[in-house]
């Protein structure tokens, strides 16, 4: 797994893109609130078992399901 391309703005390093496996796309990289670009990089390379971290894919389901089950309640 990769990730050594940085996005640059102005000069400033803004983000980073990091493959998170062979042959698939990859995954961007921010900064956040109190997190710096190293850190977030490494929680995400730690939160890997599929292509995208873990805790987003599970964002995401529960987005979803939540999505479906106002959808059946407008029905």
């Amino acid at each position: 797994m990769g990730g050594r391309i940085f996005l640059v703005e102005a000069g400033e390093i803004i983000d980073k893109i990091v493959d998170t496996k062979q042959d698939t796309k990859p995954v961007y990289v921010s900064k956040g609130h109190m997190v710096s670009l190293e850190s977030a990089v490494k929680i995400v390379k730690h939160c890997l078992i599929r292509r995208i971290p873990e805790p987003t894919l599970q964002a995401h389901e529960l987005a979803t399901d939540h999505r479906i089950l106002l959808a059946d309640k407008v029905k």
